[in-house]
């Protein structure tokens, strides 16, 4: 197989997985069929079944891939903060402005239409420890303006809380009656936005350093 043929394959596969992660987002693993899928990406379905064998490999391709990207795009968000207030605007700024794989990612993990089967779980996840993607370079962050005798329990705590926080403000603001109450409500404007995360980072920090003390 000649380079060119071995990167139109890899554009064609890259491509099926855009489209099936939105489709099986918006309508369900299944209702979104293969045939649906081979249509919008304009390819055929033999394509899909040579690259991906059947629909369930597709789905768990489709998670791993978006996965995958998250926690790159956080870890290099991470690297070039200079402090975990810096870093959580960034992360709120790229799900909220560029949301279509974070939202996608959301849709795909809470589906409660997926077979009862391990088989569906993502290699990308981690069943030990059920963090957030971006939990380790954030966790990293965190710790250097916390006491190093920090409780670790307290530690995780914190990054959970402080990703729950940032990812469920970005469903609703991204969400389309999120968009259209807010363009209502010239309160919620970005300078509230970013004093409202700002003031709940702030509350995670004081805990922890608090505690530290006790």
């Amino acid at each position: 197989m000649s380079n060119d043929e071995l990167k139109e394959q890899l554009n064609t596969k890259d491509k099926i997985i855009d489209v099936a992660g939105t489709l099986f987002a918006e309508h369900g693993y299944d209702s979104a069929s293969v045939r649906d899928i081979s249509q919008e990406a304009g390819v055929n379905v033999a394509s899909i079944n040579y690259h991906f064998k059947n629909k369930q490999n597709l789905y768990k391709e489709v998670m791993n891939t978006n996965m995958i990207k998250l926690e790159a795009s956080i870890k290099s968000i991470a690297s070039d903060s200079k402090d975990i207030q810096d870093f959580n605007w960034k992360i709120f700024c790229q799900f909220t402005e560029n949301p279509k794989t974070f939202i996608n990612s959301f849709k795909l993990f809470i589906s409660n239409t997926l077979p009862e089967d391990e088989a569906f779980i993502p290699d990308a996840c981690d069943c030990n420890t059920l963090v957030p993607p971006g939990f380790t370079p954030m966790k990293e962050l965190l710790a250097k303006e916390v006491p190093a005798n920090i409780d670790p329990i307290k530690l995780e705590w914190a990054v959970k809380a402080m990703f729950s926080y940032i990812a469920h403000n970005s469903l609703i603001l991204c969400s389309t009656l999120g968009k259209l109450m807010i363009s209502k409500n010239p309160f919620f404007s970005e300078e509230y936005k970013r004093q409202s995360l700002f003031m709940f980072t702030e509350a995670i920090l004081n805990y922890l350093n608090k505690d530290a003390d006790k």
